[in-house]
């Protein structure tokens, strides 16, 4: 976010008293006060509703280009009011969330978040990838959700800036394969480790990442004829990709 900060002046927000762990303070800018006019950062205090509709109001009225931040589990709380263009920085995607446990694990909420019109979720492998799902989300005019993990992820060799453009072929098996992987967000460094183990093997395995399902949708028809056979498993959103 502090890269994108260099490049976009016009960047303002902040998170729901999380910042040190969501990582969204932008460095060398003043947090926006009477005496700060001209900061860029924004204590919104824990009130994820009110962050998110003051969020929607910056994007209503134009010039700046707003982000808040809280964990993923709490994604619930801002959820009525993610309707404009908003960046969403939602931290803590899975159960290694540190010393909160519990509570803050989150469940449901990547499912409910794709289940929003005209929304879409970015679910990052790696460092490069990150780069490319955020440069794909201000590119949009629709909320985007950054859905980060806490765990400090390896950079993976193979990852490309295709990611902007919401999955890729990870490994082509140069014909049609009889089985094929996908993976996303932190599961893709085990996804890659477990690709090398299957190399010798006889089956023809295609191997894809895909980081934000709701913009390889409309790539889906091209993907499916070269690389899906057919699904191991049901389910939503990918049952929606598999022929």
């Amino acid at each position: 976010l502090n890269k994108l900060a260099g490049y976009l002046p016009n960047l303002f927000g902040g998170s729901a008293d999380l910042a040190p762990s969501n990582k969204t303070e932008l460095k060398g800018k003043a947090y926006f006060s009477a005496e700060t006019p001209e900061g860029a950062n924004i204590h919104f205090g824990v009130r994820e509703f009110a962050m998110a509709a003051i969020c929607n109001g910056l994007a209503l009225h134009g010039g700046l280009r707003p982000f808040c931040a809280t964990f993923l589990v709490f994604a619930d709380y801002l959820k009525p009011a993610l309707r404009l263009t908003v960046l969403y920085v939602l931290t803590h995607d899975s159960i290694g969330v540190g010393e909160d446990g519990p509570t803050h694990q989150p469940i449901e909420q990547i499912a409910s978040l794709r289940a929003t019109p005209n929304t879409f979720v970015f679910r990052p492998a790696d460092a490069k990838e990150t780069a490319a799902c955020y440069l794909a989300a201000l590119g949009l005019q629709a909320p985007a959700v950054m859905a980060l993990t806490r765990q400090d992820l390896p950079q993976l060799p193979d990852t490309t800036k295709e990611a902007c453009r919401g999955g890729y072929v990870l490994r082509d098996p140069r014909a049609r394969p009889t089985l094929s992987s996908w993976a996303r967000a932190r599961r893709s460094s085990c996804f890659t480790r477990r690709r090398i183990f299957w190399r010798p093997r006889v089956i023809r395995r295609g191997w894809f990442l895909c980081p934000a399902w709701s913009c390889l949708q409309s790539r889906m028809p091209p993907i499916r004829k070269a690389c899906c056979p057919r699904p191991s498993a049901s389910g939503s959103p990918w049952k929606r990709g598999l022929p």
